[in-house]
């Protein structure tokens, strides 16, 4: 399943791609959304290639339906992501791995300057791996990724004065 997103932020592209490639922005931005269990697995940073892996513990942000509770019966996954961003061009991508969740999600990134300051870009790639219930996980995970990506904004937003 295909799914994008836009998000906008109140500041240029230019400003963002510094805080999206700083790990403490990253760090920050899971302390503000509540996410205590966190756990950062590998870095680098080269001056224009930025990555980040980190492992967190989270529960889903949306009910999870019947057909779904054996594969997310606690209703809290651990998520395994990989940002990675190239300055100058200012895209990326990362690879997302829910463990014990059949699914895989892959997103590419980008970010623009507009008239507000800027847009941030995801291009979502969902795929289940389930007979049956394969659609209601795509459409369940989704439903999450939109809410997730909200309280990301808001949270990367209160995050910004140190990188103006």
């Amino acid at each position: 399943m295909k799914h994008q997103v836009k998000a906008h932020y109140p500041v240029s592209s230019d400003v963002l791609i510094k805080a999206f490639t700083d790990k403490a922005f990253h760090l920050s931005k899971l302390e503000q959304l509540g996410v205590t269990e966190h756990e950062v697995l590998g870095h680098s940073f080269d001056g224009q290639n930025f990555s980040i892996k980190i492992r967190r513990k989270q529960p889903l942000g949306v009910p999870i339906p019947a057909a779904l509770k054996k594969l997310i019966a606690s209703g809290e996954v651990t998520i395994e992501h990989e940002d990675c961003w190239n300055l100058p061009s200012k895209t990326g991508h990362v690879n997302f791995d829910i463990h014990g969740v059949p699914v895989k999600l892959s997103c590419k990134l980008s970010l623009a300057d507009d008239a507000q300051g800027s847009v941030y870009t995801y291009d979502w790639d969902v795929n289940a791996r389930v007979p049956l219930i394969g659609k209601v996980l795509e459409k369940t995970l989704v439903a999450d990724l939109d809410e997730k990506i909200a309280a990301e904004t808001a949270a990367g937003i209160a995050l910004l004065d140190n990188y103006s």
